[in-house]
């Protein structure tokens, strides 16, 4: 009995110590999987945490955006401006016009400007008063009507016509509606914009902007103390000055509505001052009305930046001959081996077709040289067409620097005929008068000094015809404030003709000059 129960006590410890060594062994992995879910737990929160902070994080080109965001008066807010409207007065640079060849433009008063602008629409209508106080022949004050629809720009006249722009126009009044910090910023925010390319400029930062869903890239600078929007550059095109940058300004800041806005936002085109306005009133979501186009005007074609060249023909005696036909016209002259144009006008298209017209009149005879009158661009806008076709330039001789300058200038954004076949300038200069004679014909050239329009200004005489070709001073104008210089180089050189053509407008006679001269308003 005995060793049975010692057997029984026996197997009763060894089957308890197997119990036990199970139960251990359960705990143990009951506390393996508790620590192996911890771990498991703890690996996710923290893949959680740098998942959320790959979401979040910004690179330096956007924590950028949002320090001048900021600064302006924070993202959020920005975002949820409606209208923008801007109120004052200032000056515009006419580009391409002034009295020295490659100098200071002529400086024309802004009255009157104001721009308002639908950012949830993108439209923008600019509105300005313009009040010559130069010397100047025709409407002293102007008033400009100027709008944009997304891709559609028009003008209203002071007649009340709603007028379709090119897209030339368009794209530069895309430019002007982006070069604002408000426009700007909100472009950078919103979703799908491209913010890229940080540098440093001295206490400017830098960086590329490009717009939700393309567009031309908008460089922001900011200054690096206060982190509000410094200024704005766009790469564009000018005609005549090539590929030019189009920078704006901001400074002068004030508080509107919760936000930071320049009360001082200037322009440059190739550093040429474009716009300069000094804003009285800055507004934030007043009603601006509706800014969109016309149906009329949006389903209407865009009109050709360069418009079809219309050229006719008059005849003026003997190897000469008027081409007309728009709001320049030019004068070819007939030698006895080689023909001479007087003028290349408004653009290349224009130009062109002017030398093909010349050519076509006289087949056998080369066209081997262009006489230039002055340098202001309606005058000068074929300038490099005209190079392109191998013409010596005939000009003022101090106008070489310039004519230089404008032949050499990259065309890269747009390539005009010279950059597509690329010459160079072969010029001749007129210093007081040059004469160009054969048994054939004779003109005489003669620079019209002392004038206050421009320095340098030719006039041509071709005496065997009794015509007088001029720019700018005799034609169809309200005032004539030259006439008197003009005539006192007519006196001094003996010249009495029997017609004149101006550049602009009609044929004028020796009694319509006579007439001019005895009642024209000089102002």
């Amino acid at each position: 009995m005995l060793k049975k129960a010692v057997a029984g006590i026996r197997n009763w410890v060894t089957d308890y110590n197997d119990l036990s060594k199970w139960a251990l062994r359960q705990h143990a992995e009951r506390m393996n999987m508790s620590r192996l879910t911890c771990v498991r737990s703890t690996l996710l929160t923290l893949l959680a945490i740098v998942v959320t902070a790959g979401c979040t994080s910004r690179t330096p080109e956007t924590q950028l955006i949002q320090d001048a965001a900021d600064a302006v008066g924070g993202a959020d807010r920005i975002l949820a401006v409606r209208t923008l409207t801007l109120e004052g007065a200032g000056s515009n640079g006419s580009l391409g016009q002034g009295f020295l060849p490659g100098g200071p433009l002529w400086d024309v008063p802004l009255t009157e400007s104001s721009r308002a602008i639908d950012l949830e629409n993108q439209r923008m209508r600019v509105r300005h008063t313009r009040t010559v106080t130069y010397p100047f022949p025709s409407q002293k004050v102007t008033k400009i009507d100027a709008s944009l629809d997304g891709d559609v720009a028009f003008n209203v006249t002071p007649a009340g016509m709603t007028v379709r722009n090119n897209e030339r126009v368009a794209g530069y009044r895309r430019i002007e509606m982006l070069h604002h910090p408000l426009t700007l910023l909100r472009a950078a925010l919103t979703e799908g914009a491209t913010i890229s390319n940080l540098r440093q400029d001295g206490n400017l930062q830098v960086v590329d902007v490009s717009p939700a869903g393309g567009g031309d890239v908008v460089i922001l600078a900011v200054d690096g103390t206060t982190k509000l929007p410094a200024s704005a550059t766009s790469h564009s095109y000018d005609a005549n000055l090539g590929d030019v940058d189009i920078v704006t300004t901001f400074s002068e800041y004030e508080e509107v509505s919760g936000l930071k806005l320049p009360r001082h936002v200037a322009s440059t085109i190739d550093k040429l001052p474009q716009w300069d306005i000094r804003v009285v009133k800055n507004t934030i979501d007043e009603d601006i009305g509706d800014l969109a186009a016309p149906d009329a005007i949006r389903v209407a074609p865009a009109p050709p930046v360069e418009a079809p060249a219309i050229v006719t023909v008059d005849d003026l005696g003997p190897g000469l001959w008027r081409l007309a036909g728009q709001t320049h016209n030019s004068v070819v002259v007939e030698f006895a081996d080689h023909l001479t144009l007087i003028e290349a006008p408004n653009n290349q298209t224009r130009t062109l077709a002017v030398i093909a017209k010349a050519r076509e009149l006289r087949p056998g005879k080369p066209l081997t040289n262009v006489i230039v009158t002055h340098h202001h661009f309606d005058h000068l806008g074929g300038l490099r067409a005209a190079v392109s076709e191998g013409l010596t330039i005939v000009a003022p001789a101090n106008y070489e620097p310039l004519l230089r300058d404008l032949t050499g200038r990259k065309h890269t954004v747009v390539q005009d005929v010279l950059a597509k076949n690329p010459k160079p300038l072969t010029f001749q200069g007129v210093d007081d008068a040059l004469t160009m004679k054969d048994a054939m014909n004779e003109v005489r050239i003669y620079n019209q000094s002392g004038n206050t329009h421009v320095q340098g200004l030719l006039f041509a005489h071709m005496p065997r015809q009794q015509v007088l070709y001029e720019a700018d001073v005799f034609g169809t104008y309200l005032t004539h404030p030259w006439i008197d210089n003009f005539n006192e180089h007519l006196q001094k050189r003996g010249i009495r003709v029997q017609r004149f053509v101006p550049t602009h407008g009609a044929m004028k006679t020796q009694a319509d000059y006579l007439q001019v001269l005895k009642t024209a308003d000089r102002n």
